[in-house]
C-alpha cells in the first residue's frame, strides 16, 4: 500500500511539474512527420524534378521546426547536430518517395483525348 502511495505522489509531482515547453518538441515532430507523410496524389513520382522539390520542401520544414522554432525555447544542438538532422530529413524523404513510386505511385496524366486518340 505505501509503495503504491509513493508511487502516485511521484507521479503527481511529475505531472505537476510539466510545463508547455515540454511538449513543444513532440508537437514539432508530429507535425513534420505530418508533412512528410502528406499524400503526393495526383504528383507524377518518375519526374526527378518533383522529387527534388518534394525534398526541399520536406528539408526546409523540417530546419524550420526542428531545428529554428526550438531555439526560441532555448533548445540549442551543436552544428553536427543540425547536419545530422537535415541529412535524415532528406534521407526520410527520399525514402518515402521511393516506396510510393515503387508501389505504384501516381503517374503522370495520360495526354489521349476522350476518343482515345493522342492529343497534339
Amino acid at each position: 500500500m505505501t509503495a503504491a502511495v509513493l508511487f502516485f505522489s511521484d507521479l503527481r509531482g511529475a505531472l505537476t511539474s510539466l510545463q508547455l515547453s515540454d511538449f513543444i518538441p513532440g508537437v514539432l515532430w508530429l507535425l513534420w512527420i505530418t508533412i512528410l507523410f502528406v499524400k503526393l496524389k495526383g504528383i507524377d513520382v518518375r519526374d526527378d524534378v518533383t522529387k527534388l522539390c518534394y525534398m526541399a520542401v520536406v528539408l526546409s520544414f523540417g530546419c524550420l521546426l526542428l531545428i529554428a522554432l526550438p531555439t526560441m525555447w532555448g533548445s540549442r544542438r551543436t552544428p553536427l547536430e543540425n547536419v545530422i538532422l537535415a541529412g535524415f530529413f532528406i534521407g526520410a524523404a527520399h525514402v518515402r518517395w521511393i516506396l510510393v513510386r515503387n508501389s505504384g505511385g501516381t503517374q503522370a496524366v495520360s495526354s489521349k483525348s476522350k476518343d482515345g486518340v493522342k492529343a497534339k
